[in-house]
């Protein structure tokens, strides 16, 4: 049997500085009632694993298309899949993306927006061409799918299996019998961001369940000065490093200090967290990344207002971090990060080096499909971390700089 549910959406700040436009239509159509129709209590659906963030397949509109799953942001579509459905723009939105720059999108309203056997009516979306964003094209196809349908839903990350879990209230998926730990989940209001309680020795603060991140935990810079945070690095853990923090809607970040490491002082519900992999981040709020989901399967229960954390009996083996990245400018690949000691650097690697290639793998000449090639092959295939030889453009002749282990 079918069922719908109200869910009365409220407008507040949004995370990470991000400013809303605040006039009357915009307003009224944050709080309008998102409706919830499920085809059974509980449905599962594929996730995929795709330049290291969570893919799923949905519909927006009764058309189906693979979207970037990031439960620290609204939904987003697609320029291109929003012409296509010819969704009108409602109002404009002003707000700043994770790199601190200021982005403006449209804000529409997407009719359904279907997961599995889960279908959310009247959802507010914002409309982005992604292909102003550096290689956004072969990150996003339909854009991302984001957090204003979370409320009264149990959402339940299983990457053991691979999958997604949407379940209603009343049918609150099992639970690991020993091991686990909850902390408290907050809903602060649209776009309904999962907000986790955490403690870090005597700082008590909140922090966003982010899909979008990569680590296990983002720490401000602000925040790493306090002597409490500071201890909680493992000192022997510990890379610095400069280059982008990543590129976000805005584009690429500036060049900046980088700092890797594990962290053990990372406190949820009163249990600690040892050996997180962590990173620096310019901007609050501290996220709680993907990394967690390869040691823990993660439920947000966002109407009893908790998250619940189960110890996986397999934690997933992460890939050393290779101390060197590469991103595309204008077509051709660069040294965008460089850490201090890293087999790369002691090659004689600089920042801003041109990368001709790597090993075999070629990145000169490459059209956009192949450009996407090569970004598979560095977030996924692990061409980086198996770098044996980087070949690099200097004064217009190849020089081959040959790496030895750290």
């Amino acid at each position: 049997m079918k069922r719908r549910l109200s869910i009365v959406v409220l407008v507040v700040p949004a995370l990470a500085g991000s400013a809303f436009a605040q006039d009357a239509d915009l307003a009224t159509l944050l709080q309008a009632p998102v409706e919830i129709e499920r085809a059974e209590d509980t449905t599962v659906i594929p996730v995929e694993r795709r330049f290291g963030k969570l893919h799923v397949t949905a519909a927006v509109n009764g058309v189906e298309r693979s979207f970037l799953f990031d439960t620290g942001s609204p939904t987003v579509i697609s320029r291109e899949l929003a012409d296509e459905l010819g969704l009108e723009t409602v109002a404009t939105n002003r707000g700043r993306d994770a790199n601190g720059t200021v982005v403006e999108m449209e804000f529409a309203v997407a009719e359904t927006i279907t997961l599995g056997g889960v279908t959310f009516h009247d959802v507010p979306v914002l409309i982005y061409d992604f292909s102003q964003t550096p290689m956004g094209d072969c990150v996003f196809d339909g854009g991302h799918i984001g957090s204003e349908i979370f409320p009264n839903s149990i959402w339940q990350f299983d990457m053991v299996a691979n999958e997604l879990r949407i379940s209603a209230p009343q049918n609150t998926p099992s639970y690991t019998p020993s091991g686990r730990f909850s902390a408290r989940l907050l809903d602060a209001g649209y776009p309904h961001a999962p907000i986790v309680e955490y403690r870090i020795g005597s700082v008590a603060d909140r922090a966003l369940f982010d899909t979008g991140s990569g680590a296990g935990i983002s720490l401000f810079d602000d925040l790493l000065e306090n002597p409490d945070v500071a201890r909680g690095v493992d000192a022997g853990s510990l890379r610095e490093g400069r280059g982008s923090m990543g590129t976000s809607a805005g584009g690429e970040g500036a060049e900046t200090a980088l700092l890797r490491f594990d962290f053990d002082a990372l406190e949820l519900g009163g249990d600690r967290l040892t050996g997180v992999p962590g990173e620096n981040r310019a901007i609050p709020p501290t996220l709680l990344g993907t990394a967690l989901l390869d040691r823990y399967r993660v439920t947000l229960n966002y109407p009893a207002g908790y998250a619940i954390f189960d110890p996986l009996p397999n934690p997933r083996n992460t890939r050393p971090h290779p101390g060197f990245g590469i991103s595309f400018r204008e077509d051709v690949a660069v040294v965008s990060q460089l850490f201090n000691g890293s087999a790369a650097e002691s090659a004689g690697v600089r920042l801003g080096d041109q990368v001709l290639a790597i090993d075999s793998f070629e990145f000169g000449g490459r059209d956009a499909a192949g450009r996407c090639e090569a970004m598979v092959a560095m977030t996924d295939g692990g061409l980086l971390s198996a770098a044996r030889e980087i070949t690099v453009s200097r004064n217009g002749e190849a020089q081959v700089l040959r790496l030895t282990a750290d």
